[in-house]
């Protein structure tokens, strides 16, 4: 064959029946080919089984009668652990706010700045360490099945702070950063107060992909990124405006909102976005990172306990049960006994109901999670959506009542549940509940509940 027979060959376009991107041999039961192996199914196919992890952060101007309403959110868009900045709830403890999140929070102050972390139920027996540096920086340690996990919710002073506040965090943040071994995955998200901009300009932390003009804020968190091997996630994927935009005011929006890790761990990033109809906060919308990232799982089996009678709602239903218990013939005593007990055990425990060992009871707080709040909560997400589509002073007007609307429905929710755990408390039965009450309360505001993970080579 010459040279040019060769070159005709070497250059010649697959027929529809030739061999480029065939269908394989159809399976035996389907009777269907499998697709092509295009670079996208490999990819597919290699992510594929792994695990992954949904992180969020969001500036919520204030989790005041708003909490249950965060749980509700973080639930519906399946988010695993959530950074949440402006809290303004003073202290340095943990809350259950609904739905099996935990909240890790500090606060000085109940009037402003405040931070915490919510993690979902499945991730709060991998939480290793809590430390709370400020009432803008605090961080958890998670145990993952190779390496330990540092994640950080930080929130930056704004742009009318002194030097001096500005200063104070950013050397707060470089110093925590620091510290952090360099084995070990980091992940910084939270509200940072600066505008990183569009293009990278040579940052190698910056994707280039950002949005809006970079101010001399931006470029302390390029420096900061760059000083410690960081990469901002969310520059690094191509998304619509919408989906970038993490601020709104005035008419005015930005992207100020971030999730940072080490360049060597960016690899497990897979995804990153806005969710624009979210309107928790009033100004900021949730930022969504999704990583894969594999953490330990619960060995439950090693850990139950025997499943135990309801026996505290016996005077509530004394005479269904005894009805339902079958007096057995009495022959033998101890034979009678056994029946009679075994009887007993059955009834009680389908009526009254038994406990379930190695799972953690989840507080769904129904009482302030009403259908008349629920309600209130969808008309004040349903007119946002419409004033996004529709951006009118009136749709505006009827945005703000929604709002001002969902208020009085969460205060009235809760008076009314106070009110009646009140009145239970002065009975006579209410003595006890109040011990018990202390000692549930006092569990939930523990940090380290159990721990399932390996910290280190010692245990």
């Amino acid at each position: 064959m010459d040279y040019r027979s060769r070159l005709f060959l070497s250059h010649a376009r697959a027929s529809p029946g030739g061999d480029a991107d065939r269908h394989r041999p159809t399976g035996p039961t389907s009777q269907q080919g499998l697709l092509a192996q295009t670079p996208e199914r490999r990819r597919l196919k290699k992510s594929a089984g792994k695990q992954q992890i949904r992180l969020a952060t969001l500036n919520i101007g204030t989790l005041k009668g708003r909490y249950r309403e965060l749980a509700a959110m973080l639930k519906a868009r399946r988010i695993d652990i959530a950074a949440i900045q402006e809290t303004r709830w003073k202290g340095a403890k943990a809350y259950d706010i609904g739905e099996g999140y935990k909240l890790f929070y500090v606060g000085t102050n109940n009037d402003r700045n405040g931070v915490g972390l919510a993690v979902a139920e499945p991730y709060r027996d991998a939480i290793a360490e809590v430390q709370r540096f400020s009432d803008r920086l605090m961080k958890i340690v998670l145990i993952t099945e190779t390496r330990r996990l540092h994640l950080f919710s930080g929130y930056a002073p704004q742009t009318g702070c002194t030097n001096a506040q500005k200063e104070e965090f950013w050397t707060l943040l470089d110093d925590k950063t620091a510290e952090v071994p360099p084995e070990d995955i980091v992940i910084v998200a939270g509200d940072l107060n600066g505008h990183v901009g569009s293009d990278s300009d040579g940052y190698r932390c910056h994707g280039g992909r950002g949005y809006g003009t970079r101010n001399a804020d931006g470029e302390r968190i390029l420096d900061y990124a760059e000083a410690h091997g960081l990469r901002l996630i969310n520059t690094f994927f191509a998304k619509p405006a919408a989906h970038l935009r993490t601020y709104y005011s005035g008419g005015k929006d930005s992207q100020i909102d971030f999730v940072l890790t080490r360049r060597r761990d960016f690899r497990l990033a897979l995804d990153a976005k806005i969710i624009p109809s979210e309107s928790i906060g009033p100004q900021h919308r949730p930022l969504v990172v999704t990583m894969s990232i594999e953490l330990p799982r619960e060995k439950r089996n090693d850990r139950k306990n025997a499943a135990r009678v309801k026996w505290w709602k016996l005077k509530e239903q004394t005479a269904d049960v005894i009805a339902n218990i079958d007096l057995p013939p009495i022959n033998a005593a101890n034979t009678a006994w056994a029946t009679l007990a075994n009887s007993v055990q059955t009834v009680a425990s389908e009526m009254l109901g038994a406990t379930k060992p190695g799972r953690r009871r989840i507080d769904r707080l129904t009482w302030l999670w009403t259908d008349e709040v629920q309600e209130k909560l969808r008309q004040k997400k349903k007119q946002y959506q419409q004033f996004l589509a529709a951006k009118t002073p009136e749709n505006w007007k009827v945005y703000k009542e929604a709002w001002s609307a969902a208020k009085p429905a969460v205060t009235s929710a809760r008076s009314a549940h106070f009110e009646s755990l009140y009145q239970k408390l002065d009975t006579r039965e209410g003595e006890k509940e109040i011990y018990r009450l202390a000692r549930s309360r006092h569990q939930k505001t523990l940090d380290i509940e159990k721990f399932y993970g390996v910290d280190n080579e010692n245990g």
